[in-house]
């Protein structure tokens, strides 16, 4: 590596230096994403009714901590950056709480529709 190369990385990271995972790290965090991918596909395949969502959303957000950790670099980047993700986590927690709340207030008017659409008055499953 050139200088010029060292002191334009040390720039861009803004911390004075570039923080370079080995390949025993990115490889594992890899591995870890395959096998969270397979139990997504897995659990996906098994009717577990309403849990099938709550499983499905857990799992992908167990992939997106460790995509932000590891290949984002948070793990060992500044706190304010954790701080920020957080705070957009928080906020995106919020607004789908406030969907699935608003989606489940108008659930009957759209129960009680298909009934008396279904032939014989009784609701398609």
């Amino acid at each position: 590596m050139t200088g010029a190369n060292v002191s334009e990385r040390s720039a861009v990271a803004g911390q004075g230096g570039v923080h370079v995972l080995g390949p025993r790290i990115l490889i594992g965090t890899a591995a870890a994403l395959g096998v969270l991918t397979a139990i997504t596909v897995g659990a996906a395949q098994v009717d577990l009714g309403r849990m099938n969502v709550v499983i499905a959303l857990g799992i992908a957000s167990a992939k997106a901590t460790l995509v932000a950790l590891y290949f984002m670099h948070l793990r060992w980047g500044a706190r304010f950056h954790l701080v920020v993700l957080a705070g957009a986590v928080a906020f995106a927690v919020l607004l789908t709480a406030f969907v699935v709340l608003d989606t489940t207030e108008y659930q009957p008017d759209v129960r009680a529709k298909a009934a008396a659409a279904a032939p014989g008055g009784a609701p398609r499953p």
